[in-house]
């Protein structure tokens, strides 16, 4: 499933994920095959109080917060060259 856009795909076993796709836990892989009812996609409401809503919601919240911090080490980076580059 894809946090960001709410689209849900079937995946085979061996088959990986695409990129912005992540793997549902085991635990709402009944949910999503509910929600495919036998189609290759389909897309999540993710405004609705369903389970795979809410997973969605906080996967995309865990990753917003690792890319603010790998922005903030660039920032912190940067800053420390350009200060090494005026000595």
């Amino acid at each position: 499933m894809n946090p960001y856009t709410g689209e849900l795909m079937m995946l085979a076993q061996e088959q990986p994920a695409p990129d912005d796709f992540e793997l549902v836990s085991k635990k709402l892989q009944a949910a999503a095959r509910q929600e495919l009812a036998g189609r290759e996609r389909a897309v999540v409401d993710l405004s609705a109080p369903t389970p795979l809503a809410e997973w969605a919601n906080k996967r995309r919240v865990i990753l917003n917060r690792k890319k603010a911090k790998s922005k903030a080490k660039a920032k912190i980076a940067a800053a420390s060259r350009r200060k090494n580059r005026k000595c």
